[in-house]
């Protein structure tokens, strides 16, 4: 458990840039709108309110900024965009204590495909701020996820029983050094035996399994086991918050 045991990476951006885990992508949906086909496949009417933060780390404010943000379904066709008003951002501005956030227009997704368990329909959001051209790509599902006192849990209106473990990041022969392809296998396995939900005790879980999640259809507990980080459990919210 020591060491190094996820991936590192060095982000270049411009000076000018979309702040980490600074895109955020919930998708909006009316119950009302859901149509249920015989496949378990639905679709409804889906609405985006995405929103950006944005950091300056230059010697010198910055005026004219847009964001443009354009959704792509899973066959790689546009959806829909939408371009931010211009924004003026001083030098130093953005930090995930106080982050600039620029709100975009909704963008409407009509018969969208919805995100399930067995049916995990994702979207990519792809965001890109001018001038200077950062670009961040976030992949994210429409979905609603309710519980009701009389139906239990619901997603997309259909009653949907829990079936879940508890799962520690380690995995034998390699310890917590798991690797990406590792998180899909132990995925499917668990869905094999019927399992349709991950617990992620005790902290807070690597990337890669989220991902594995959101691709093959597994509801995730997302814990944060220190309740006396407040701190990280914001960060927590942050990185994982696009997750269907």
């Amino acid at each position: 458990g020591g060491g190094i045991y996820r991936h590192v990476w060095l982000t270049v951006a411009p000076p000018v840039h979309i702040a980490p885990w600074g895109v955020y992508a919930p998708a909006v949906v009316t119950a009302a709108t859901i149509n249920h086909a015989a496949s378990g496949s639905d679709t409804a009417h889906a609405v985006l309110n995405s929103s950006v933060d944005l950091a300056n780390v230059g010697d010198s404010g910055r005026s004219g900024v847009r964001i443009t943000a354009t959704i792509i379904d899973a066959g790689g066709s546009v959806v829909g965009s939408a371009r931010s008003d211009a924004v003026s951002i001083a030098a130093g501005s953005g930090t995930m204590e106080a982050p600039y956030t620029v709100a975009l227009p909704p963008i409407v997704m009509p018969d969208a495909a919805l995100w399930s368990v067995d049916y995990p329909v994702l979207y990519t959001l792809v965001a890109t701020v001018s001038p200077g051209g950062d670009t961040v790509n976030t992949t994210f599902g429409v979905r609603l996820a309710r519980f009701d006192p009389d139906r239990g849990f619901l997603l997309n209106e259909r009653p949907v029983k829990i079936r879940g473990a508890c799962n520690h990041q380690d995995f034998a022969g390699v310890g917590v050094a798991v690797p990406d392809a590792l998180q899909f296998f132990r995925v499917r396995k668990m869905k094999s035996t019927g399992i349709n939900g991950w617990r992620t005790a005790h902290n807070p879980p690597t990337p890669g399994l989220l991902d594995a999640a959101d691709k093959l259809g597994m509801l995730v507990w997302d814990e944060n086991h220190k309740v006396d980080r407040p701190s990280q459990a914001e960060a927590l919210v942050r990185r994982d918050r696009n997750h269907p």
